[in-house]
């Protein structure tokens, strides 16, 4: 499976060890009682923000433990959450996918893709393109891509 794997590829999935290592009951919870948890956290706003909140700690490939998207951009991820009650249809997810997280059968529409610096996993681009129909795609050296940086809507214009 590592064959077209660049180095710099392989570095970047010793990330995806250290979550496993610390950060992996996240899925796990999710991808076996996604229900229990999102019950809870569509009653709590200070539940739903702890949360989410969290995960911007853990996500991160270096070991600061730093929030690494600004507080502004945290509380508008947790308001859409909060405010549209979409936190268990977000949960599903992982749990319709099993214990991959994703599904491997070949997607034939015109994807693109972005690869963050500060990503869990970054899957080599070998790897993506027998599962996508990959037309575009881009690394950068950005923590994060949120819904609402100028950054996200120059990569959606430029992939499609």
């Amino acid at each position: 499976p590592m064959q077209g794997v660049t180095e710099e590829e392989i570095e970047g999935m010793k990330n995806f060890e250290k979550y496993q290592e610390k950060g992996f009951g996240y899925f796990s919870i999710q991808s076996t009682k996604p229900q229990t948890v999102a019950y809870g956290l569509n009653d709590s706003p200070v539940g739903l923000a702890a949360w989410i909140i969290e995960e911007f700690h853990a996500w991160t490939d270096d070991d600061s433990d730093q929030l690494v998207i600004p507080l502004d951009h945290v509380l508008s991820i947790v308001s859409l959450y909060w405010y549209t009650e979409t936190i268990s249809s977000s949960m599903r997810l992982y749990y319709e996918n099993g214990q991959t997280g994703f599904s491997f059968d070949y997607v034939d529409q015109p994807t693109g893709c972005a690869v963050f610096d500060h990503e869990i996993a970054k899957p080599p681009k070998a790897w993506a393109e027998k599962i996508y129909n990959i037309k575009n795609g881009s690394k950068t050296h950005k923590n994060f891509c949120t819904f609402n940086s100028i950054l996200f809507i120059l990569l959606i214009k430029l992939i499609f």
